[in-house]
């Protein structure tokens, strides 16, 4: 009876993933069925249920060439694969941007960036530098055959950095598995060692929960990584769906918090998940769309779209505190400097002067004096700049300032 039992269960999972049961057939990677920009993320978008016309395929080259034989009809893949430029392919127009756009930036350990603030403009040209046809030069490389570390060499001439003599402890990259994270994290050591810091790639991380786990226990210091699918995997798919790359870099700031870590400004090196098809093969079955899927004839189940959560959903983000790094803190900064302290030129980066004029100012307002710009100190500043004389210039000190750090 045991025996049957899970035959029976075996056969029911050969059964919910046999492409058979679809008109279609959709190549994706093995974690498709529950990667939030996948097949979770079509279902979320369109009603569109692809589970019964996945076909698992290895990424890369491997899931072109099963396009090309006709093994599948279209392909999940991403927007950064060299392939995804050929003339002869067709992208679906996803009109309800069930996949955002993602960004790789670097996360870094917080301890770490208190302890050497240099590494933020060691790693700036990663996270404000590295294009989107950086990420496509580097994987046309690794398509070609090339190692890792020359895909990475690649990418840092296209940035122009070159290694210069290093001092101090080597810093730990982690890399994401596969060739591509691991030429993502060798970039990364280029550009510390570009800026005189020695580095390494210390271990691979085959999850994110392990990745973190790292720099947790201070066996890591920096990894860089995709920052959106990072927030999905914190937040179980809620708070990327309609935010914009800034409001979704500070949303995962502030989760990342409760780990003791950090996520660096990025802007350029874009990349997000795409349905692609042969032009043929569009022509043949009638897809110009993504939501040309949920046609009868092609068998897909359909399910009931939900709507998008709001981009708050990971709850309220911590006081500002030291470690942290964005558009926020640039402007405590600016605010700081406008009535009259000195954290240091708007760098968005809560280092040790930032807290030093943060204490200063709890001090001289009768706060409980731990260097956190919690509501109670912002609310302070908010008074001090808004006061009976009005605001005074950002940028400028009060006319009357209080005493400023002496160190």
């Amino acid at each position: 009876m045991r025996l049957l039992s899970r035959l029976a269960g075996v056969l029911g999972v050969l059964a919910l993933a046999a492409p058979a049961t679809a008109a279609i057939r959709v190549g994706a990677p093995a974690g498709c069925a529950v990667d939030p920009d996948c097949a979770p993320a079509l279902a979320r978008a369109y009603g569109i249920d692809v589970l019964p016309a996945l076909v698992a395929l290895a990424p890369g080259a491997a899931t072109y060439r099963a396009l090309r034989a006709g093994q599948v009809d279209v392909v999940v893949a991403r927007t950064t694969d060299p392939e995804a430029r050929d003339p002869d392919l067709h992208r679906l127009a996803d009109e309800r941007a069930a996949t955002p756009v993602d960004v790789v930036a670097p996360i870094l350990r917080r301890a770490a960036l208190l302890d050497r603030p240099e590494l933020e403009d060691a790693l700036a040209p990663l996270g404000r530098r590295l294009s989107t046809r950086d990420l496509v030069a580097l994987g046309l490389a690794l398509r070609r055959g090339r190692p890792p570390a020359d895909a990475a060499a690649t990418v840092l001439a296209r940035l122009r950095l070159s290694p210069v003599p290093t001092s101090g402890p080597p810093v730990r990259v982690l890399a994401d598995p596969g060739p591509e994270g691991r030429a993502v994290a060798l970039v990364a050591v280029g550009a510390l060692r570009a800026a005189g810091l020695a580095a390494r790639v210390s271990a691979v991380a085959p999850t994110p929960a392990a990745a973190l786990r790292a720099l947790e226990r201070d066996q890591a210091d920096v990894w860089p990584t995709r920052a959106l699918a990072l927030l999905d995997h914190l937040t179980g798919s809620r708070g990327t769906r309609g935010a914009d790359l800034a409001t979704g870099l500070d949303l995962l700031r502030g989760v990342l918090a409760a780990h003791r870590a950090t996520a660096l400004d990025a802007r350029s090196a874009r990349t997000r998940r795409v349905l692609l098809t042969t032009r043929s093969t569009a022509a043949t079955l009638g897809l110009a769309r993504v939501a040309d899927l949920v046609r009868p004839e092609l068998g897909l189940p359909l399910v009931e779209p939900v709507a998008a959560p709001a981009a708050t959903d990971p709850g309220p983000l911590p006081p500002l505190a030291p470690g942290a790094l964005g558009r926020s803190i640039a402007a405590l900064q600016s605010s700081l400097v406008a009535i009259g302290y000195d954290p240091g030129p708007p760098s968005g980066a809560y280092g040790e002067r930032t807290r030093r004029a943060v204490l200063a100012l709890q001090e001289g307002a009768g706060l409980p004096a731990d260097g956190v710009a919690d509501d109670a100190t912002l609310a302070a500043i908010e008074r001090r700049t808004l006061g009976p004389a009005g605001p005074t210039t950002p940028g400028r000190c009060a006319a009357t300032p209080p005493a400023a750090p002496s160190t």
